[in-house]
């Protein structure tokens, strides 16, 4: 069985926050043309890290069983 190591849960949890940055960036510039430049990279900065926290917990390695 194949466990995740501490850096490869890291890796994936990078690439996660950055792909939901990217995505909401675009999302709320699409469809939310009042909200000003620098809060909209703020919003999607907050989402991209929580995404990026959530998936480094819940790529946590199963723990064997006794």
């Amino acid at each position: 069985m194949e466990t995740r190591t501490k850096k490869s849960r890291i890796g994936i949890a990078l690439a996660v926050a950055i792909s939901v940055f990217f995505l909401a960036n675009w999302y709320v510039g699409a469809n939310y043309a009042e909200i000003v430049e620098s809060s909209r990279y703020l919003i999607s900065l907050g989402g991209g890290i929580f995404a990026g926290i959530i998936t480094y917990f819940l790529f946590m390695p199963d723990r064997p069983k006794d």
